[in-house]
This record gives structure tokens, C-alpha cells and sequence, in this order.
């Protein structure tokens, strides 16, 4: 039986065997992807700039993690995608960059093992690697909810969630008696704050931030260092 990343367990890092990585990034992410994966022991078994060609440059061997560029929601999607079709076992951690994290979470965000941002690379990647090969999620505390919504007014919280609701801006006008203008100035710095360009992205982020709080509210307390709570390394 040929080894996947399904059919052996890994253990923690240090104490046993280090996860195979695949890579697919721009040439110079890429490299220094590389890099921080092998000084931390683990085994780049290639790295190429799309996910459509990381199996042939991985061989016959199966990587435990693919490594992607997000480049934008749309084209992750894609590369999303072809890594899944080619490498279904693998599991898929991103690197963002700064102000991806909405677009690509909207988009994508159900279907990712990990995530982390470039800046973080050399302290983040291994750590996210090496969850997703242990099976579970490591992302930045940003990328599963924002606080944004705290941070809006209460007005603009009547404004947008009567927007969600489908209602337009002359109805919101109405009811909340303001001029139409208003109710523009207020969706604009919501859709600002959020990070978001449309009632329905508004309505996806702000859903999935009170899921979250939801979930923290479980809690008892905050997690110790390196336990895993929900599904996430704290």
C-alpha cells in the first residue's frame, strides 16, 4: 500500500516523523517557503508556482500539506481546486497577505486546513503545517472572526443589518428617518470597516464573526498555550 498522508499518524513535531510538504507559490514565496519548512525538519518534497503541477513534481510520493499563495480569492479558488482534484488527501494550508483574509475567507475559507499571513511566515508556516497534518486547524485569530462589528456604531449596525435584510436604502431611510444620503455615508463605512463590497460579503462576515463568538463564549477560559479549542491552536 502506498503511504498517504492518511495512512500513518504523525506525531507531534519533534517526536516523530516530520510532515511531506508540497508547495505552489511565486518563485520567491516559494523559496522562502522552502526555507523556514526545512529549518524547521520538515521534507519539501517540490515547489512550483501552480497546484495544477504539484503532482507530478511530487512523484509518487503524497504530500501531507500543500502550501498556496492566496494571489487573490479568485484565482485560490482555482488553485484550490486543481490541488484538490490532484492531491485529494493533502490538506491545504495559505499564505496571505495583508488584507486578503476577508475576500479569501468569503470565498474559500470552509475549505482550508490553515492559513497564515506572509509577514508571519517563518514563526506561523511550520506551526500551521504541522496541525493541518495532525488533523487539525491552525489559523490567525483575525481570519476565523473579526471583532469589526464591535467596533461599529450602533446606528451603523441598524443601517446594515436592515440592508442584509434586503431592505434598499430608501426603505432604510424611511424607517430609521434619515436621508438617503446618510444611510450611503453609513453602508460605506461599514462595507470599509468589514473589508467587504456588498450587502451579501457584509452579511457572510458578520454571520460568521457571531459563530465564532459563539464559539469562544463556550469556552471556559482562554486555552493554555499549545492546547487545541474548537478545532484551532490558540
Amino acid at each position: 500500500m502506498s503511504e498517504g498522508p492518511d495512512s500513518r499518524v504523525l506525531a507531534a513535531p519533534g517526536s516523530g516523523p516530520a510532515p511531506t510538504v508540497g508547495i505552489a507559490a511565486p518563485s520567491a514565496l516559494g523559496r522562502r517557503a522552502v526555507a523556514v519548512l526545512e529549518s524547521a525538519g520538515m521534507d519539501v518534497l517540490a515547489c512550483v508556482e501552480r497546484a495544477s503541477m504539484l503532482k507530478r513534481a511530487c512523484g509518487h510520493q503524497h504530500p501531507h500539506v500543500a502550501v498556496l499563495s492566496a494571489n487573490g480569492a479568485g484565482a485560490l479558488a482555482d488553485e484550490l481546486r486543481a490541488m484538490k482534484a490532484s492531491l485529494p488527501r493533502s490538506r491545504s494550508v495559505i499564505v496571505l497577505r495583508d488584507g486578503d483574509s476577508v475576500r479569501v475567507r468569503t470565498t474559500v475559507g470552509r475549505a482550508l486546513d490553515g492559513a497564515v499571513f506572509e509577514r508571519e511566515l517563518a514563526l506561523a508556516l511550520p506551526i500551521a503545517v504541522s496541525a493541518a497534518a495532525l488533523g487539525q486547524s491552525s489559523v490567525p485569530r483575525g481570519f476565523r472572526f473579526d471583532p469589526v462589528e464591535q467596533q461599529l456604531s450602533d446606528r451603523e449596525r441598524e443601517v446594515v443589518e436592515l440592508a442584509i435584510a434586503g431592505r434598499s436604502n430608501a426603505a432604510i431611510a424611511a424607517r430609521l428617518c434619515l436621508s438617503g444620503s446618510t444611510v450611503k455615508t453609513h453602508l460605506a463605512s461599514v462595507f470599509s470597516k468589514l473589508g467587504v463590497h456588498s450587502r451579501d460579503e457584509a452579511a457572510a462576515v458578520l454571520s460568521e464573526q457571531r459563530h465564532g463568538q459563539r464559539q469562544e463564549h463556550r469556552s471556559d477560559g482562554p486555552p493554555a498555550l499549545g492546547h487545541i479549542a474548537n478545532g484551532v491552536i490558540a
